[in-house]
């Protein structure tokens, strides 16, 4: 099954299975208002840092736009490595659009980049989706080399074939030594959605459709990268 790369924000706890305290987004108190005319400035890139040498080749992409006082979109391309000169007709190798926040916001990759690559990466800004200001200075960070992916978890409930299953089943599989989190790759055939949990179970946020076929998968995430995909497993809900 081949699946499209992902690349999902953290907002606040609403898209992490984890706690309030372990949150990868602060969000500050908003400025009530009409946007300033002119064209924000870009965010301020925090990690990975400028010519940082990386122990993982999956990345977080750390950002910040408190200078803005208010909240914004945001935007990033990540680069496989270039000249300088070539970078404005390169295609980019991931895209993402925040949407508004204010603060601290963390975009992870759900899954891996080259090994002892090298990336640029920048980001820009914009009060209306549609309107965007300046691209920031470009950063750029080389993946690890070397590293060990973690085992493959194997998926328990609902069993494959299921039907009848609740609107908010839980989803259940084996837990994998030496893990930091898994991906969950949930939805209607064809359309899956990637969602972050620290452990098992994992439950939707949601309530997903009625009567409707769905497919599941989990993966893997160590300190070096994300492991390989389970099987994919159906079920129908009630």
């Amino acid at each position: 099954m081949k699946l499209r790369p992902v690349l999902l924000a953290l907002l606040l706890c609403l898209l992490v299975a984890a706690p309030a305290s372990a949150s990868q987004t602060v969000h500050l108190p908003l400025v009530i208002g009409a946007p300033p005319a002119d064209l924000p400035k870009p965010p301020v890139l925090l990690s990975p840092a400028q010519l940082a040498w990386l122990d993982t080749i999956s990345p977080e992409f750390i950002i910040s736009n408190w200078r803005l006082l208010q909240a914004a979109w945001a935007q990033l391309e990540l680069f496989a490595a270039q000249p300088y000169a070539h970078l404005a007709q390169a295609d980019p190798v991931a895209e993402f659009t925040w949407h508004p926040f204010y603060g601290l916001s963390t975009a992870v990759l759900l899954y891996n980049l080259e090994p002892d690559t090298t990336y640029y990466w920048h980001v820009r800004a914009s009060y209306d989706g549609i309107a965007w200001g300046p691209w920031s200075s470009l950063a750029v960070f080389t993946t690890e080399g070397e590293g060990t992916l973690p085992a493959t978890p194997a998926l328990i409930l609902p069993a494959d074939g299921a039907t009848g299953v609740s609107r908010r089943p839980p989803l259940s599989w084996s837990e994998v030594q030496g893990v930091t989190r898994y991906a969950v790759l949930l939805g209607p055939t064809g359309a899956l959605q990637g969602f972050l949990a620290d452990e098992p179970p994992f439950v939707p946020f949601e309530d997903l459709q009625a009567g409707t076929g769905y497919e599941w998968l989990v993966y893997a995430r160590n300190g070096y990268g994300w492991g390989p995909y389970s099987e994919t497993w159906t079920f129908q809900t009630e």
